[in-house]
């Protein structure tokens, strides 16, 4: 059986490239070499794969040099907001290796679209590409108002477990233990599962806490659950806040360390309600987590989603991104509303049907390179 070489660029060790490292450890038909930035290990379960620590200087370049000047058949390259590593990578690659840049998020077509000298050194760059991917129809639809021909929307997808139920018994990290124990049981608990950053409007959850508690509500809780790459400005000014506001008793932001699924599943158990209150986003798994944990979700009337409505044909209610209608659809869910549980059930299996990481993956494989994965 042929082997065929992926060299992918990529974040440091963290949840959103647990699924990419876990398939290529298992596809035997794949070997992977996983360049990474920033200080990270990883864990010895991903034995298969060639890990190698990416920083701009010369020995380090050398190096890559020579592990790239083989038979690679891809290299993918995730997020590409650094224009200056991703000249490195378009200049240091081997003549017939492909090139695939996976945009995360809106950044990349928003930067092209202001037409500075930025966007036309990115946009120089970008047409050096065979292939520039998006993984959902918002991000595809903002690319294709630029020049580029070689644009192609391939989704990504949850993993099996998100379909699959817990087991009966789960040895619990200490700090999910402490966690979960500490949740006022009294509080309808919504929980917001995201790094800080502007597309992510957290200040405006603050807003929408402190209307309902001027309102005399105050018998709910939010979780800001932080994510790998916080923002420290907005962490700082969304901390002065809430501090502002006193909302202590009523907001809380957890920094956290790198949980196993079952344990992150088991806190899920305990929300009552999602929020995905997004500016802009690709499709993250803050909002199609909690459609496939079958959870309430308070998710903004922005591009994606509605597309999502469409496309599965499920009802999402969105809200548009306004403190006031925020809160008045977080009273609703406090005071009782619920989704019908046919659509909840509805939404499961849309995402299980559709939206499946290895089975999309080894399309994405296949459209790349022309082989599918065994």
């Amino acid at each position: 059986m042929e082997v065929i070489k992926i060299a992918m660029y990529g974040p440091a060790f963290g949840h959103n490239i647990i699924p990419v490292l876990d398939f290529f450890q298992d596809e035997k038909s794949y070997k992977l070499l996983y360049i990474y930035r920033g200080n990270s290990s990883f864990p010895e379960i991903y034995d298969r794969i060639l890990f190698f620590k990416y920083a701009p200087f010369p020995s380090t370049l050398r190096s890559l040099y020579r592990l790239l000047n083989s038979s690679f058949k891809l290299i993918w390259f995730h997020r590409g907001g650094n224009l200056l590593t991703l000249y490195i990578f378009l200049l240091i690659r081997r003549k017939g290796t492909l090139f695939n840049l996976n945009i995360w998020g809106e950044q990349i077509p928003r930067k092209i679209l202001k037409g500075n000298l930025a966007s036309r050194l990115l946009m120089a760059a970008l047409k050096r590409m065979e292939f520039i991917q998006t993984n959902w129809y918002g991000t595809y639809s903002l690319m294709k108002k630029t020049p580029l021909k070689n644009i192609v929307m391939l989704p990504w997808g949850l993993e099996d477990k998100y379909y699959k139920p817990l087991p009966e018994k789960i040895d619990l990290h200490e700090f999910t233990t402490a966690f979960l124990k500490n949740i006022p049981d009294e509080k309808f608990m919504f929980f917001y599962s995201k790094s800080i950053a502007y597309p992510s409007r957290h200040d405006l959850v603050i807003l929408a806490a402190n209307e309902l508690v001027s309102q005399g509500i105050d018998d709910f809780i939010v979780y800001f659950w932080l994510g790998n790459n916080n923002d420290r400005e907005l962490y700082k000014k969304y901390r002065q806040l809430v501090d502002g506001y006193n909302l202590h008793p009523y907001i809380r932001f957890v920094e956290h360390p790198l949980l196993e699924f079952n344990d992150y599943r088991t806190i899920y158990e305990r929300v009552d309600c999602g929020l995905q209150i997004a500016a802009q986003d690709q499709l993250s798994t803050t909002l199609t987590e909690a459609m496939a944990f079958r959870k309430e979700i308070i998710a903004t009337s922005i591009e994606p989603y509605l597309v999502l409505e469409e496309k599965y044909g499920v009802k999402l209610g969105l809200v548009d991104l306004d403190a006031g209608e925020i809160a008045e659809r977080m009273k609703q869910y406090i005071f009782g509303l619920s989704t019908e549980p046919a659509e909840l059930e509805r939404r499961y299996n849309k995402l299980r049907e559709n939206y499946n990481f290895k089975t999309n993956i080894s399309r994405a494989l296949n459209f790349f390179i022309g082989k599918e994965s065994t």
